[in-house]
């Protein structure tokens, strides 16, 4: 684009000149005085300093190039204080002035593409997002502040992460924690981090995860900001989750909703019930997990936020999936595959639904299917360098292997799974793929199961067939401490569920 100029937006002319006398005329230093809000974090002092002078000119519907900076520092005040209205106006108003090619300066410049490439990028057209980011001329990246470059960096991560291109978006956020520091902004310092820190999660590093998102949260508590407070607590959430801590995960979880609740955060508290969603399913209280799961991913639908549509439809799936009613579980995976191949292919939700796909190739005795479906699913998540769903993948894989009577592959599998869960530092399902390898190793069934009952799956649960503690009397690899922290009740659902655990292959031994 051309800059330093102060054309007019292509509108007739008597319309321009019929408003000039209302509206203000030191844009430049509107925008200066906001940015001062923003570098600190304080949105709603942006947003209540900016609204006032931008609300004529939204119902108006025309924009001049010296008022858009304003915009874009509106839009982003509106983003993270989740105004989803006045957003969407300021958005269609100022994608009609960059359609009109309005010649703008180096920072406008910048802040519309970002404006425009986060608005696709929540509408789940990471391509689109792409293309603009890579659009910008790189004169403009050079001059543009600190500042608006960190917020750029942290969009690219974004899309490079949903692409599972981890090592690009975790440079991305290396560059977005440099330029944070050079703005002088604990609020970008905390958004860094916390982008770096799922980076982490992602790639199934999760104890750094944690230590990153610690960081985060102190930034965020020096800036005051209240938002990034709920949503460090969500993101805390999922990392404890992923390590098999089901009650401190629920814990932060409902943490997180109460606190987006009382701001009005309602993407955050979504996807807060969205992780309590799953954490019922990990426990396997499976009828509160499908009470949960089912608003959850009406309201994604609602709110029109195609990734957490996506991912309330695979645990759906996988809750299907566990009480045995594999019909509904056949139309979410379906519904889930579209939704995720328009997101993103190499994306973790679509590699997540391809796992749940292979689970429900075991559920329906089509185990050769599901070592293709699952072996599918290890290279991809090799491809894209990420360890938690590496370890469902080989998981399942070796459930798939015994049901073929082809122990030794079975063994190597369950041993790739348990390699990747020990250095990600999980407990939960390191414990039972321990059993399965145990149970593997056991040369005779052991003498007594406890309580024998017949296994059989309904829709509101998995009857117990065994009491499971005696399934393995010695667990050589895991220490003590392994089971802190852990519900036994979980891990009993786990290790004694008909499709999943070993306690119902053992009884068949």
């Amino acid at each position: 684009m051309n800059r330093q100029s102060n054309q007019r937006y292509a509108i007739p002319r008597r319309s321009i000149e019929s408003t000039d006398n209302q509206r203000g005329t030191d844009w430049e230093s509107f925008a200066s005085q906001a940015r001062v809000y923003l570098l600190v974090g304080a949105w709603q002092s942006a947003h209540d300093f900016l609204w006032p002078r931008l609300h004529p000119i939204l119902t108006l519907g025309i924009l001049l190039p010296e008022e858009v900076e304003c915009l874009c520092l509106l839009i982003a005040a509106c983003s993270r204080l989740g105004h989803a209205e006045h957003r969407a106006v300021a958005v269609r108003l100022l994608q009609g002035v960059t359609t009109g090619n309005i010649p703008l300066s180096y920072e406008p410049t910048l802040l519309a593409a970002h404006c425009l490439a986060q608005a696709d990028a929540d509408e789940g057209n990471y391509l689109a997002a792409r293309t603009r980011i890579e659009g910008i001329p790189d004169d403009v990246t050079r001059q543009a502040s600190s500042w608006a470059r960190a917020r750029l960096a942290l969009l690219l991560g974004r899309v490079e992460l949903r692409d599972a291109n981890l090592t690009a978006a975790e440079q991305q956020g290396l560059e977005a924690v440099g330029l944070a520091a050079a703005a002088e902004s604990e609020s970008l310092r905390a958004d860094a981090f916390s982008f770096l820190a799922l980076v982490a999660r992602t790639r199934g590093s999760l104890m750094e995860s944690s230590a990153l998102y610690a960081k985060a949260a102190r930034y965020c508590w020096q800036a005051g900001d209240m938002a990034g407070h709920a949503v460090g607590l969500l993101n805390r959430a999922w990392t404890v989750n992923q390590m098999g801590l089901l009650a401190e995960a629920a814990r932060l979880f409902n943490e997180s909703l109460d606190a987006a609740a009382s701001l009005g955060r309602q993407a955050t508290a979504l996807r807060a019930r969205l992780g309590l969603g799953w954490v019922c399913a990990r426990e396997g209280d499976l009828r509160n997990a499908r009470s949960r799961l089912l608003p959850a991913w009406r309201e994604a639908r609602r709110l029109k936020l195609p990734r957490e549509e996506g991912l309330a439809l695979e645990y759906l799936a996988e809750t299907h999936l566990l009480s045995g009613d594999l019909a509904k579980a056949r139309v979410a995976l379906s519904m889930g595959q579209r939704l995720a191949h328009r997101l993103a292919r190499e994306g973790d939700v679509a590699l997540e639904i391809r796992i749940r796909e292979a689970m429900l190739s075991l559920a329906e005795d089509r185990p050769r299917k599901a070592i293709a479906q699952a072996r599918e699913a290890v290279k991809h998540a090799k491809r894209v360098g990420m360890s938690w769903e590496h370890a469902q993948a080989c998981r399942v894989l070796g459930i798939a292997y015994l049901r073929i009577s082809r122990k030794p592959e079975a063994k190597t599998a369950f041993r790739a799974a348990l390699e990747l869960l020990e250095k990600m530092g999980e407990r939960l399902e390191r414990r039972v793929v321990a059993t399965w390898i145990k149970v593997l190793e056991t040369p005779t069934r052991p003498q007594s199961a406890g309580k024998a009952k017949v296994v059989r799956s309904t829709g509101g649960g998995v009857e117990k067939s065994f009491d499971a503690s005696t399934l393995v009397p010695d667990l050589s690899g895991l220490d003590a401490q392994d089971d802190a922290g852990l519900r036994p009740k979980a891990l009993q659902f786990w290790l004694d569920h008909p499709l999943l655990g070993p306690g119902p292959w053992l009884r068949r031994k």
